[in-house]
């Protein structure tokens, strides 16, 4: 199967929760009128970082990752090989995507409410001329990621951005997304689940679907033809069970089977196609680009299972076999 990818983590920018001195840092509220924090900026790689060597030993060799912020906008995402040893190395593309979000966790002073948040994206959209970094957006040159959970939430964003037909829509976390599947898939918005499996453990995030229920909110999503439909982790040091979050996608369907491809592409290929990046390679097993792939000793149908274990791993011009071999 292809190398998997996470994204919107903070895995490359956050290596110890607790502990300052291991981040990047958080963007502070800001106009976001001007250029925006470039996460490629405080992209840190190597064999010292845990949470990257785990990620790659696990098979999640490509990773997405946006700015640390606390209000409404974060910045430009960065795309890099987790098991790169230098940084000259490891940049798969410098800026993916924009990264904004909107809920209660990110009210601040430039937007301290719902309704600013809806005004602000708004505004930031419509007044969208260059060098602003959402001109990018609504060009299509980059897609734009929102962080929202919330139905009612999720339906004013698709309303805000269906008045730019190129605007290349990802919704992030998304735990409320399949109440409104088919608004989603009528605007051709791309869903990342993040949580994969969700707990109502907040107000926001009340609407989720928990675990077991039937049927799953990847079910409803991707009968809806809402896709594509990623999944993701946002704890830099769970990145590595990647795989089996993807697996819980079809293990919960009604019918696993008719869901298998669905559950591989939504840690690999969807998520490449979601984000732009299709054509580097990542996501995928594409002739004339670098090695991305994993190989599993399990059956067919079998690659994101408890049983399965990860054999050989080809990233690029580097290939690893787990166990090692002489």
């Amino acid at each position: 199967m292809p190398g998997m990818v996470v994204a919107n983590s903070h895995i490359g920018l956050t290596e110890i929760d607790q502990e300052p001195s291991t981040q990047d840092g958080v963007v502070e509220p800001h106009s976001a009128l001007s250029d925006l924090a470039h996460a490629a900026d405080g992209l840190r790689v190597g064999d010292d970082f845990k949470t990257l060597q785990y990620a790659f030993r696990h098979g999640v060799l490509t990773a997405i990752s946006p700015p640390q912020h606390s209000g409404l906008v974060a910045g430009y995402s960065v795309a890099f090989r987790t098991g790169a040893e230098l940084y000259s190395e490891a940049v798969v593309k410098h800026d993916v995507a924009v990264h904004v979000s909107i809920g209660d966790d990110v009210k601040d002073s430039y937007a301290p409410s719902i309704t600013v948040q809806i005004g602000r994206l708004r505004e930031l959209l419509t007044n969208a001329t260059s060098p602003s970094p959402f001109a990018r957006v609504t060009s299509g040159e980059l897609p734009l990621v929102v962080n929202v959970d919330d139905p009612n939430d999720i339906s004013k964003v698709l309303s805000v951005t269906s008045a730019h037909p190129h605007i290349r829509l990802v919704l992030a976390g998304a735990t409320g997304a399949w109440k409104v599947a088919r608004e989603i898939a009528a605007a051709g918005a791309a869903v990342l689940l993040q949580p994969a499996r969700c707990l109502p453990t907040t107000w926001t995030t009340r609407a989720c679907r928990p675990p077991f229920s039937s049927p799953s909110a990847a079910e409803i999503l991707l009968d809806a033809g809402a896709r594509p439909l990623g999944v993701s982790i946002a704890e830099p040091n769970q990145v590595r069970s990647l795989r089996f979050e993807a697996g819980w996608l079809a293990a919960e369907a009604g019918k696993p089977q008719h869901y298998a491809d669905d559950a591989i592409g939504a840690a690999t290929w969807a998520v490449a196609d979601a984000f732009g990046l299709a054509d580097t390679g990542v996501g995928r097993i594409k002739e004339g680009t670098g090695a991305n792939l994993l190989v599993l000793n399990a059956a067919p149908g079998l690659a994101l299972s408890l049983s399965a274990s990860l054999q050989l791993i080809g990233d690029g011009p580097t290939v690893s076999l787990h166990p090692q071999q002489d």
